[in-house]
């Protein structure tokens, strides 16, 4: 014998719905024994997504100098209220005047010595083939090629009717070609020997340009602590951090964080979101937030960033993204906040429990009860949650429908009767549904 299950109705608020609270009055024994019904009933159903993070600020600024200077006034406090154009601080130049007309005349002669240097080079690069100047019999050849000559070192003997002379380089370089050998016959205006171009001086010269480029950078570097830096406004209201004390006088670097602003009456959540649930997440999408400081307060939310990158952590891949809180009340930065990211909802749709909905052979059905006893009924549905489905088609509001009986099951506590509203609220593992 099938028996509707006796109901005794409690009325609790979900989400600012009513719903009804049914319990089965049959002893444990009997309950085993016996098949329940529920009364498909319409409500609201919703999908969530659930996650906890920090609040943050939405607009936080680092106080930075344009410039390496010293400080003349500083009128950053730490949480001194500032609004937009508020001056912070003001810079003075550093008077490097005399050491950069030391670095200044520096560079003159630097530049000089290097024009001297490169004529000298040019000079000897046109005495490089050492001609003879006399003609006669060659009495002695006194380099060997790869060695060192200066300007005015002989490097032949050269002998005519008893008379020795000297063929003497004009230039300094690295002996390449020997021309001639002791015993040859040679006249005036012969190639005695080629020299490479003279090394030691194009070191010299290379030298000689990067000094030159280091007195420059010198140069330029004084120029920039001479140059007074851009005082610093206050980019918008907000509170000042002062990240360590810099007296007036004080020199600072141009990467130096002095301080931060941040506005505190704008606040935003980060969340980290599962990789299996981020596809449901979309900008735009609204969340309810909580947070343990002010129990039984909501604040209303907005996805608006969704991470492109996700982090793994242990194997487990999550998602940055934040949350927008449209009345942050008296939240505080730094508080942590539970998030409910709404991803999809339907009102005044028809609802049964899950257990309710059995597959065979491939296609869903429901259970449901009629005069001579139950029938299989094939259904389309929609959304779920842990607890209720939608169900598109195939059954209507009102009719009674048998769930499966298990030795500690009872009525799902949300249905009572045909003429009682039900409000069925989602959780995290909500999905879509089908047929």
């Amino acid at each position: 014998m099938r028996k509707k299950t006796v109901i005794i109705t409690a009325s609790v608020l979900i989400a600012g719905g009513v719903v009804v609270v049914g319990y089965n009055s049959l002893s444990k024994d009997e309950v085993v024994k016996q098949e329940h019904t529920i009364v498909a009933s319409k409500g609201d159903i919703q999908v969530n997504i659930t996650a906890n993070g920090v609040v943050e600020a939405t607009t936080v600024d680092n106080i930075v100098p344009s410039a390496s200077g010293k400080i003349k006034e500083n009128f950053l406090e730490d949480g001194k209220t500032v609004k937009k154009g508020d001056l912070l601080v003001t810079f003075e130049g550093e008077d490097f005047g005399q050491d950069l007309a030391q670095q200044e005349a520096s560079l003159e002669k630097q530049k000089i010595d290097l024009k001297t240097l490169e004529k000298s080079l040019e000079k000897n690069n046109e005495n490089l083939a050492v001609f003879s100047s006399y003609t006669g019999t060659v009495k002695d050849v006194l380099v060997s090629t790869g060695d060192s000559v200066q300007t005015g070192q002989a490097v032949a003997v050269i002998e005519k009717e008893g008379e020795v002379k000297e063929v003497k380089s004009k230039a300094s370089g690295e002996v390449s070609v020997i021309n001639v050998n002791a015993g040859d016959m040679i006249t005036s205006g012969d190639n005695v020997v080629q020299l490479n171009s003279n090394k030691d001086l194009e070191n010299q010269i290379e030298k000689q340009k990067l000094d030159i480029k280091g007195t420059e950078k010198s140069i330029e570097d004084l120029k920039e602590k001479q140059e007074v830096p851009n005082s610093i406004y206050a980019p918008f209201d907000g509170e000042v951090t002062v990240a360590e004390e810099t007296a007036v006088g004080s020199t600072i670097n141009i990467n130096s964080v002095l301080g931060t602003i941040t506005n505190y009456s704008e606040f935003k959540l980060a969340l980290a979101i599962d990789e299996l649930d981020i596809p449901k997440v979309k900008i735009g999408q609204k969340v309810e937030i909580t947070a343990g400081a002010y129990p039984g307060e909501k604040f209303e939310g907005e996805v608006i960033k969704i991470a492109s990158q996700g982090k793994t952590t242990n194997g487990v891949s999550t998602f940055d993204v934040e949350v927008s809180i449209k009345d942050p009340k008296e939240l505080k930065a730094g508080m942590t906040a539970n998030a409910k990211i709404v991803v999809s909802k339907q009102q005044n749709t028809l609802l049964v429990p899950v257990e309710a909905v059995k597959t065979k052979n491939g296609k869903k059905v429901v259970t449901v009860q009629v005069d001579k006893g139950t029938k299989d009924v094939q259904v389309i549905t929609g959304l779920n949650n842990e607890n209720y489905i939608e169900i598109a088609s195939g059954i209507k509001e009102g009719e009674d429908v048998v769930l499966p009986v298990t030795s500690a099951q009872t009525v799902n506590p949300i249905f009572g009767g045909n003429d009682e509203k039900t409000k069925a609220l989602g959780s995290s593992k909500g999905t879509q549904g089908g047929n």
